[in-house]
C-alpha cells in the first residue's frame, strides 16, 4: 500500500487493523473469570450443604414423623422406621411406639406426642406349673415433642416432657400385643390405641393437655392399674 493511499485511509479503519486481536483476548479474559467465579460458588455452596445437611435430614425424619400412622390394626413396630432415624440424636428409644404423631391441644399448640410401650413377664413364682400362663404388665411412656424446637439447634431437653402415663397390669396370657394407635377426626387432642391378650381386645385412650401432658385412660379390655 503506498503512502499516499494510506493517508487517505480514515484513521478509525487503521486502528480496527492494528488491534483487531483485543476482542479474542477479552473474551477469552471473561471466559476465564467465569470459570473461576463458578469454582468458587461451587466450593461455597457445598460447604454451605455440608454444613445444613444434618439440619435438613433432622427436618425430614421429624416432619415424616409428625405425620405418621401406622397399619390399622396392624401391632406396633420396634420401634417405627422414622422415628428410629433419630436415635443418632438421642431422642429416641428402644421401646415399642404404639403412637408417633402430631396432636393439637384445646388451646391450639401443636405437639409430636409418642407413646411408648415398656412390655415385659414378670418372672413366675418358685414351683409354679409350667401350664400357668405369664403376668403380662406394661408401663406406658409419653414424650411430648416442640417440633419448632426440635428441628433447630437450640437445647432439645426444653422441647420435651417425659411421664409415666402407666402402670398396668394386662392380664395373664400367653400371648399379648399392641396395636397402632388412631386418631379421632372429631377431636384433634385426641388418640386411641388397641391391645390384645390371646383372644381378648382392649382399648386405651389418650389426650394432650394444655399443660402438654399426655392422660391414658383405659376405656375397656382386661387391663387394670398394677
Amino acid at each position: 500500500m503506498s503512502p499516499a493511499t494510506e493517508r487517505m485511509m480514515p484513521k478509525h479503519k487503521l486502528e480496527v487493523l492494528t488491534y483487531g486481536h483485543r476482542p479474542r483476548r477479552f473474551r477469552r479474559r471473561l471466559a476465564a473469570c467465569l470459570f473461576l467465579t463458578a469454582i468458587l460458588c461451587a466450593a461455597v455452596g457445598f460447604r454451605y450443604c455440608r454444613q445444613q445437611w444434618p439440619i435438613w435430614e433432622r427436618r425430614y425424619w421429624v416432619y415424616r414423623c409428625r405425620h405418621y400412622l401406622g397399619p390399622k390394626n396392624q401391632p406396633a413396630l420396634h420401634p417405627n422406621e422414622y422415628w428410629s432415624k433419630l436415635s443418632r440424636d438421642g431422642v429416641s428409644s428402644e421401646d415399642r411406639n404404639v403412637f408417633c404423631h402430631e396432636i393439637v391441644a384445646h388451646n391450639g399448640r401443636r405437639r409430636l406426642v409418642i407413646v411408648d410401650v415398656d412390655h415385659f413377664t414378670p418372672r413366675p413364682p418358685p414351683r409354679a406349673p409350667p401350664n400357668v400362663p405369664p403376668a403380662n404388665r406394661v408401663l406406658l411412656l409419653c414424650w411430648v415433642w416442640d417440633a419448632s424446637v426440635l428441628v433447630g439447634d437450640g437445647d432439645w431437653s426444653s422441647a420435651v416432657w417425659t411421664g409415666f402415663g402407666g402402670d398396668w397390669t394386662i392380664g395373664d396370657g400367653w400371648h399379648c400385643d399392641f396395636l397402632n394407635g388412631e386418631l379421632d377426626p372429631s377431636d384433634k387432642s385426641h388418640f386411641w390405641f388397641g391391645y390384645t391378650l390371646d383372644d381378648k381386645h382392649g382399648t386405651i385412650d389418650g389426650w394432650l393437655c394444655d399443660d402438654e401432658t399426655v392422660k391414658l385412660k383405659i376405656r375397656d379390655g382386661p387391663a387394670i392399674p398394677y
